[in-house]
Parts: C-alpha cells; structure tokens; sequence
C-alpha cells in the first residue's frame, strides 16, 4: 500500500502509453505527488524445452527492463524536479495494478483497444480497472491534449466524490468546472420524442435546481472555481462525450454493479470510457 501521496502509471509498448506517461508526469508535478512508473509484465506459455522457455523469459525481462528505463528517462528529461521511481510486476497486469494503487491519489492508464469491433476501443486491462480499481483511473488516450474545462457528470443521484474530484482537480489546473446532466422524456414513437416547449422549460429549470443544490457544498470549499451547469435533453452518456470534444478531462463516478449477470460498470461510465475525447477519470463510489 502506497505510504506517501504518490500517482502511479501502467505502461506497456503500445503508442498510448508515452501519452499516459506524460499525462501522469504532469500531474504529479501539479500535485507535488511522487510518480511510481510500473509495468507488469509475463511470458505467454508455449510448448518449449526447458532451455528454450528460460531464454524467452530472460529476454522479456530484459525487455521490460528496458522499457521502464526508457519512461524513466523521458519523465526526468521533462521534470527533472519530479520524485520518479519504477518497478516491474511479474504477471497479470490488471491485478498487479490494482495491487500497487491501494492508497495511491491516482492510477493512470492508457486506452489501448485491439478489438474488432470499432465501438470497443478502451482495452480489457483498461476496462478491468476501471471496474474494480480502489483509487481514482485515469485513462488517456493518445489524442489528450487541451487546456479546456474540467467536465463532471452530476446524475440525479450523484455522490459527492466525483464532484469534490472534478473541483480540486479544476482549482488544481485553474480552469472551470462545466456540470453536466441530460434528462430523458418518453417516446411518443420509436425514434421520435416530442416534448412539449412550456414542459421542457419547466423539467430544465427543476434539474438546474437540483443540480444546483448538489455542488453547493462543494462549490463553498473551492471558491475560486468557475462553474457553468449544462442541463438539457439528452442520453446522459451522449451529453458528456459530446461535452469531451472542448474538456481537458471528464470525471464520472465508478457506479459498479455486482449483480450475478450484469456487467459491472453502468452504461454511463462505459459509454464515456470508450469514447471521451479526452482523458476520463473514474472515481470509485
């Protein structure tokens, strides 16, 4: 368990993890953090002899060796100030993670999806994580950059822990929170909602109301945050990925489900994690 405030980063070889990488370094320095660099590492199991199999596992190592090596260097090329450390994890890269970040401010991650199907585009290691992780994910994608608003989603029934996330996190970086919500209004027909106008002022305003009265106890412990509270109809998940396009960062909170068959994040969560165009941060609720 992690004794001193510290932010950790998963890396591997693939093009995301140098933006993770960077992500992280950046971070920690905002947060005066020290930044622990791992990767976790395994040889896949082959018929082999015996000679041949402790080859193969030498040469992994040395090749694991060698890529935290090489993050190191770069990290202390940009921050030479920063407190960097490095160690490889023998095994299960989602499990070894989650190990490391108990207690830690933030585990960072990039988005490396190799599936087929182009709507999957987040990585089974990034997804089991943000599923399970005990401390705040951050996963970045190779294309983060930007110096936009800090974006939070504030669903009706939203705990506090994103929401004091997102407003540190925005004092941290000096930039304004925008507090989003969709609502929804039944079909009238398949593909068709009709909300009548006077309706749809009225449903604004309430949900302005409650959102409202949701960040006001975050909003006195971060004075200086600007804030801009966005309510409208629209799919909560589609609200804040079409939100990202303009946002450094998107917080949600980790709703997970433990149910027997159902899949254990909420559709909200998921649906922002593989398509956010910009780094997400999901905070266990």
């Amino acid at each position: 368990m992690a004794a001193d405030p510290n932010v950790i980063v998963g890396i591997d070889a693939s093009p995301g993890a140098e933006a993770a990488l960077d992500w992280a370094a950046d971070v920690a320095v905002a947060r005066h953090d020290q930044l622990r660099i791992c990767h976790a590492w395994r040889v896949a199991v082959h018929p082999l002899l015996d000679a041949d199999r402790g080859h193969l596992v030498e040469a992994a190592r040395e090749a694991a060796e060698e890529l935290v090596r090489r993050a190191e260097r770069r990290v202390r090329e940009r921050h030479p100030e920063l407190d960097v450390s490095t160690e490889l994890l023998p095994g299960e890269p989602a499990v070894n993670l989650m190990s490391m970040a108990e207690g830690a401010d933030l585990l960072v991650v990039g988005a490396r999806g190799l599936n087929r199907f182009t709507a999957l585009l987040l990585g089974s290691v990034s997804e089991t994580l943000a599923a399970h992780s005990t401390c705040p994910l951050a996963v970045v994608r190779t294309t983060a950059s930007g110096e936009g608003p800090l974006v939070v989603g504030v669903a009706p029934d939203e705990p506090q822990e994103p929401v004091e996330f997102a407003f540190a996190e925005a004092e941290r970086r000096g930039v304004p929170v925008r507090a989003v919500r969709g609502w929804l209004y039944p079909q009238t027909l398949p593909g068709h909602v009709v909300v009548p106008a006077v309706e749809a002022v009225e449903i604004d305003r309430a949900e302005r109301k409650e959102v409202t009265a949701l960040l006001a106890p975050v909003r006195e412990r971060f004075p200086t945050v600007a804030v801009r509270i966005e309510v409208g109809l629209a799919e909560p998940e589609a609200a804040l990925v079409d939100a990202s396009g303009e946002a450094s960062l998107v917080v949600v909170g980790a709703r997970r489900h433990r149910g027997r068959f159902g899949l254990p994040l909420g559709p909200v969560t998921r649906r922002v994690l593989h398509h956010a165009r910009c780094p997400v941060v999901v905070v266990p609720v």
